[in-house]
């Protein structure tokens, strides 16, 4: 990270600190440009004035034409692998970001990881590019440009995105995965298969979104305890000394990471992929739910760890297939649009709403459209 403890640096009994040159040098980890998407039209913003008489129409790319004319069993349909159009009669899962209200605070990705049992690798595996993040926040940076289209790094605006599993209806890694680990279940969730995976990591390779984390060692060793992920033999004597227990008081006090892990979610092991799942143990808690009572749950009733944490409530979740759901709502808005669905025919489940900042539009903007923020990686502001 980028942390450095500054306390030494402090003055003591009265005399001012001394800075001497040493010619060391820190290597820092961040995650930001591992997740480069060959510079397409990622995140998108408009002017609120701008906005108001064209609520982001003129600026949002349509549809390619090979998918406008596809077959997938409905008259103008796109093209589609299964050559029909799947209907989910039950749920149909979906999610909404907001970009305008996110504030890139990195919440999400905190109540992610804890409900979710996703590893903290630490600095050196973050370096290699093995960071374990199901959600990311990626950062744009935005500019004008001066009369000779050079941009100007005095007004840079920037845009956060958080980037999950998009839940694609027409997933790219469910193509290639020779184990079929990672399949569609009958809510619309792409979700992972664990005691499938061999580890080939081709659906990671063929993920445009990038959003697929592989486990590069046992890291459930390093944090759960003796009980929850050591070898068979021990967790065996330990559930016998138990009588069947997971564990016991004193073995909780010896090992309170052990309290970390979220026991309704599988704790992953070395070799297999795993990915965001719209927290399915959450979903399926519902799903019981509405057997045991006959009924429909109601709009809010379940929703992700990322979008109960976010203090703005820029990401919403809900039953697409529910017409009275805020998801719905949120996602019939003119300035919304789905990451890279034009470009690849993916058909995600989460709708992105572009950014609108409330300044006057400049010259540029009012003349012609605004133009695809860069990157922090690569990309020039």
């Amino acid at each position: 990270g980028y942390s450095v403890d500054v306390r030494p640096l402090a003055a003591v009994a009265d005399q001012a600190p001394t800075l001497e040159h040493t010619g060391e040098t820190w290597q820092l980890a961040c995650t930001q440009g591992h997740q480069r998407m060959e510079g397409r039209d990622i995140a998108r913003e408009d002017v609120l004035e701008l906005h108001r008489s064209d609520p982001g129409a003129r600026r949002r790319r349509g549809a390619d034409e090979l998918w406008d004319k596809g077959v997938d069993g409905k008259e103008g349909g796109r093209l589609s692998v299964f050559g029909s159009s799947h209907e989910y009669v039950g749920h149909k899962w979906g999610m909404a970001v907001d970009l305008t209200t996110c504030t890139g605070c990195q919440a999400c990705v905190v109540a992610c990881t804890a409900e979710n049992n996703v590893p903290v690798v630490g600095r050196d595996e973050v370096r290699k590019g093995r960071e374990m993040h199901w959600i990311r926040i990626d950062r744009y940076y935005t500019s004008t440009a001066d009369a000779a289209g050079r941009p100007d790094l005095l007004d840079v605006e920037v845009v956060h995105q958080p980037v999950m599993c998009q839940q694609c209806g027409q997933a790219p890694c469910e193509e290639v995965c020779p184990a079929m680990a990672t399949v569609h279940n009958d809510e619309g969730i792409n979700h992972m298969v664990y005691n499938r995976c061999i580890g080939t990591r081709y659906c990671s390779n063929n993920c445009p979104y990038k959003v697929r984390r592989f486990n590069w060692y046992e890291y459930s060793k390093y944090r759960a305890g003796p009980i929850g992920s050591g070898s068979p033999l021990v967790r065996i004597a330990k559930n016998i000394q138990t009588s069947g227990a997971t564990s016991s008081q004193a073995e909780l006090s010896q090992a309170p990471l052990q309290m970390l892990l979220n026991p309704e979610v599988t704790v992953r092991s070395r070799g297999v992929m795993e990915k965001c799942n719209f927290c399915l143990q959450r979903t399926r808690e519902i799903r019981e739910t509405e057997k045991a009572s006959g009924s429909r749950a109601k709009d809010g009733a379940v929703t992700t760890a990322c979008a109960q944490t976010c203090p703005t409530q820029a990401i919403t979740f809900g039953d697409l297939n529910d017409p009275n759901a805020q998801v719905n709502a949120a996602i019939a808005q003119a300035h919304g649009w789905k990451l890279l669905d034009a470009e690849l025919n993916t058909r995600p489940a989460v709708t992105y709403l572009a950014k609108i900042r409330n300044r006057p539009a400049t010259a540029e903007e009012r003349g012609i459209d605004t133009p695809a923020a860069d990157h922090v990686a690569g990309g020039k502001p």
